[in-house]
């Protein structure tokens, strides 16, 4: 049977992450800075959002409701069963993976600099010693996040293709096949607002960070 599992605001997070992260790579193979900035941002905002959004969120967007032991993910693997709506117990940790690798991209990426036009708005708030190393961090992170990503996709493109399991169209549609009845995620205009008015206040939150607070830093 069909369940709605998956809340527009998850969906709309998923797919702007994707685009974003996407982007980020690009902008920076191109030395397109001033954009890589504002996606950088963007994605700051977004990981922010989801952070309160897997507390408050509807009842399978909560981490609370996928976060298990690390034993049971590799139980997982192994080919125990997970009959409950949602990401399994390998996918909920591969979702803590990229928020985490994300955002400390994000982070990082305030305090780098190219050393030619452009740097981040908290570059001059920390010794040149540390910004050095955390640019150095950047640029690791970014080959895990491209890791992670790849994974993903394999992991993805293994469900739908072998294990008969539409993932993909699940997190498009927010309707997923179940084995058994279970309460379907809430979905209706009050959520959907709710989740807007909280990505707003997170947008509005870096942008004080970067445009207000950065500068009074230097």
């Amino acid at each position: 049977m069909k369940l709605r599992v998956w809340d527009l605001p998850t969906r709309a997070f998923h797919w702007s992450l994707a685009l974003l992260v996407g982007a980020a790579f690009v902008t920076a193979k191109l030395d397109a800075y001033d954009w890589h900035f504002r996606i950088g941002y963007a994605l700051l905002a977004l990981v922010a959002f989801r952070l309160v959004w897997g507390i408050v969120g509807p009842r399978y967007a909560r981490f609370a409701s996928f976060v298990s032991a690390p034993s049971r993910a590799l139980a997982y693997l192994r080919g125990a069963p997970h009959p409950a709506p949602g990401h399994n117990p390998a996918g909920a940790w591969s979702v803590l993976a990229l928020l985490a690798l994300v955002g400390a991209q994000a982070v990082t990426g305030l305090f780098t600099s190219d050393d030619v036009m452009a740097s981040g708005p908290l570059y001059d708030a920390v010794a040149s010693g540390t910004a050095e190393w955390l640019g150095r961090l950047h640029r690791l992170n970014e080959k895990l996040i491209l890791a992670v990503v790849l994974l993903h996709l394999a992991a993805v493109t293994f469900y739908g293709r072998v294990k008969r399991q539409p993932i993909l169209e699940a997190m498009v549609t927010g309707d997923a096949e179940v084995a058994a009845a279970a309460p379907p995620a809430r979905d209706d205009w009050l959520v959907r607002l709710g989740a807007l008015v909280l990505l707003t206040g997170c947008g509005l939150g870096v942008w004080w960070l970067v445009e207000i607070w950065a500068p009074t830093l230097g």
